[in-house]
């Protein structure tokens, strides 16, 4: 198995287009985001393998509430 070459702490910048549909209401997001090796993985620590998470650069208010909304409907 390859090691990986990211290291907890390491972004990347992102340019990020996508679609979601929350609480009846149709969002498009365009944006730059940061996708960031947070932490080793849990289930499988031994393997080495990193968690992935996304930092959004900017984020219009209305955005970032229909993210949130969304989030909370999938969780």
């Amino acid at each position: 198995m390859p090691a990986p070459t990211a290291r907890i702490g390491d972004c990347l910048p992102t340019q990020l287009s996508f679609h979601f549909n929350t609480d009846g209401t149709d969002v498009q997001v365009d944006t730059i985001a940061r996708s960031c090796a947070i932490h080793v993985g849990e289930t499988e620590p031994a393997t080495g393998s990193l968690a992935y998470g996304l930092e959004f650069e900017s984020l219009e208010p209305s955005q970032r509430i229909a993210l949130k909304s969304f989030m909370a409907e999938h969780s």
